[in-house]
């Protein structure tokens, strides 16, 4: 458990199973999933439940119970041990069993902003899915939905980033992009800084209007 932090009521299994991730074996000693920051599915993801430690071997991803559940919600290892003892806090109770049962959603405080105009929309997810790639995987599934490899590129696919996200909003910062009142960027209420809400590995499918405009971005999420 985090030393830095006393008292903290619940364990690493108790984060796994809150944030819904994948178990693809468990010994006893340790849980082996998929590793929700880089979206393998090989159980890459090795949790020691007695260490309460976790670390990927294909991500390097890894640290205690704060920082998995920080991490998994991009939150300070502060707002984690605040929410964390939020939800488990009253470990007997009805309400507290349904919350370790839930998949948990990150709880971000936004900015009352005003929707940004399709021109500011386009232009910001334009740069975004400049930034990104497709992935093999789900390029093949696209390919077993029935598009061709011309679409694909022409509709503009791409898959979710992972580890890369903060430095993928620093680069549309500095290429002038606005994402105020942009759907999927929120403003951190504690460091200030903008941030990209993804949940999770999935294809990105932009949603365009009759302009050819990218009015929004749907995430179809791998299962």
């Amino acid at each position: 458990m985090d030393s830095s932090f006393d008292n903290l009521p619940c364990g690493i299994a108790d984060v796994v199973d809150l944030l819904d991730i994948q178990i693809i074996r468990n010994t006893g000693t340790q849980l082996h999933c998929r590793c929700p920051f880089c979206g393998d599915k090989k159980a890459h993801l090795n949790v020691n439940i007695k260490k309460n430690i976790f670390r990927c071997n294909r991500c390097g991803k890894g640290g205690g119970v704060l920082h998995l559940y920080a991490d998994f919600h991009d939150v300070t290892l502060n707002t984690a041990y605040e929410e964390l003892c939020r939800i488990f806090q009253s470990a007997g109770s009805p309400d507290a069993v349904i919350r370790r049962t839930a998949p948990r959603k990150p709880v971000v405080v936004k900015p009352e902003l005003p929707l940004a105009s399709s021109e500011v929309r386009h232009n910001t997810y334009s740069n975004l899915l400049s930034l990104l790639s497709l992935g093999a995987n789900h390029r093949e599934s696209l390919l077993r939905r029935g598009l061709s490899g011309d679409e694909i590129v022409r509709l503009g696919y791409k898959t979710t980033p992972a580890v890369r996200a903060p430095k993928i909003v620093t680069e549309l910062l500095e290429r002038g992009c606005d994402l105020r009142g942009v759907p999927g960027f929120y403003c951190d209420k504690d460091t200030g800084r903008w941030k990209l809400d993804i949940r999770g590995s999935g294809i990105m499918i932009p949603d365009r209007n009759c302009k050819g405009e990218i009015e929004a971005i749907q995430v179809r999420l791998d299962f």
